[in-house]
């Protein structure tokens, strides 16, 4: 046997011993890879599943955020009210338990369900400021019966109230009316359940009726820090401002006024009145409640009243004082201001605000130039015009104007316990 042949035979005998370990080993390499690979597309697609849940968990909140910005926008009077909406409704002085407005409100007291799927979006709250309400929702995408995923998204509505309205202010605003024979020039936001305005009555109103419960007066004003304080006004003369008191940055000259037996003005005698200086801006901010009667000048401020010292009655042939608007004397109730009943024989300029007033209206020949705000008015005989609208936005606090939706400002997730 030639050399040649020997190592030919010898190498074609090893060569086939060591094959068969590299097949195995190469083969489980593209094994494991595979395996590898497998595993790795496992986890791709859990992990896109677990983003296209959350996703669609938001998109479902983002869903319910906009749906509840809308609610607000068509019932704006919601805007300053706590969630559930159906609580205020409820705790009118007619309680509001039914009809469209209802309804709608009540639409957000459960889960709601997006398209004609399962997928489902709730209101956690809704708790609004002078400024902003925070709204929080919460949604879920679902598959049947499961959910898939939850978001939860707190979002910050700015509730807009410096802005001037496009309508003027309401001559009288009440959650409920006993007009009798009274008789108002301007418009009327009647904000009871129903409406508590016959048909009858609507026909001594000059003006547009809105009736709409969720337009419910806010609450008091706050005493502004450094008031002047003074005793109750029951008897006299009492002019305001006096020339020892000061004006505050704002050229208004802002008393409290105490409470003597639950009233803060009560003038019933002769001559009892309280005489606001026409051209100078007084506000006065009660503790107690309003009683005037009789038939001279009770409560006097007239923006054609030229005498020196001024006594609440226009002065024949007078021109309008410059600088002076009913607005320039505003009255604002308390917590304890529960009723405003006025009296007497003449024309008042002003703004009257007390929302805890129940007992309340205008008597005898007394005239309001001005806006009347009030919870009810049901305490009047008067059988002339007893509210004249004259008052303007500019002069109102702005806590008081009704609020205007503004787009949302801001939204954050939340954590869902």
């Amino acid at each position: 046997m030639s050399l040649k042949l020997k190592f030919a035979l010898i190498c074609r005998r090893s060569d086939r011993g060591f094959a068969l370990p590299i097949a195995i080993g190469l083969g489980f390499v593209f094994l494991l890879i595979a395996a590898t690979l497998v595993m790795r597309s496992q986890g791709d697609q859990v992990t896109a599943s677990a983003q296209k849940a959350t996703s669609q968990g938001l998109s479902v909140t983002e869903t319910g955020v906009t749906r509840v910005q809308a609610f607000l926008a068509k019932y704006p009077g919601f805007a300053d009210k706590s969630y559930p909406w159906t609580t205020h409704l409820s705790n009118l002085i007619t309680p509001c338990t039914s009809g469209t407005i209802y309804d709608a409100a009540a639409d957000f007291n459960d889960w709601k369900t997006v398209g004609s799927g399962t997928d489902r979006f709730k209101v956690i709250s809704y708790t609004p400021s002078g400024t902003d309400g925070i709204l929080v929702v919460e949604g879920q995408a679902r598959d049947g019966s499961n959910a898939t995923s939850s978001t939860r998204l707190q979002a910050r509505i700015p509730l807009n109230k410096d802005a001037i309205p496009s309508f003027p202010p309401p001559a009288a605003w009440a959650q409920n009316f006993g007009l009798g024979n009274n008789r108002i020039t301007g418009n009327v936001i009647d904000a009871s359940c129903s409406g508590s305005i016959s048909a009858d009555e609507d026909a001594q109103i000059s003006g547009d009726v809105l009736r709409d419960p969720t337009l419910t007066l806010p609450p008091p004003l706050s005493v502004p820090a450094g008031a002047i304080n003074l005793s109750a006004i029951t008897s006299g003369t009492t002019i305001l401002p006096r020339n020892t008191d000061t004006a505050n940055a704002d050229g208004v000259y802002v008393y409290r006024v105490a409470a003597n037996a639950g009233k803060s003005i009560d003038l019933t005698g002769n001559p009892d009145k309280l005489i606001i200086k026409p051209g100078q801006k007084v506000s006065l901010y009660l503790d107690g409640n309003v009683r005037t009667q009789g038939g001279q000048v009770k409560i006097g401020h007239n923006c054609y009243d030229t005498d020196v010292t001024p006594d609440g009655e226009a002065n024949a042939g007078a021109t309008k004082i410059t600088g002076c608007e009913p607005t320039n004397f505003q009255i604002f109730g308390g917590q304890n201001t529960t009723s405003i009943l006025l009296g007497g024989s003449n024309t008042v300029d002003a703004f009257i605000f007390a929302p805890h007033a129940i007992d309340s209206g205008v008597n005898g020949s007394a005239q309001i130039r001005g806006s009347v705000w009030l919870k009810e008015w049901d305490a009047a005989n008067g059988n002339h015009t007893v509210i004249e609208q004259t008052a303007a936005w500019n002069n109102i606090p702005t806590l008081l104007r009704p609020a205007k939706i503004a787009p949302i400002s801001s939204w954050e997730r939340q954590e869902i316990p």
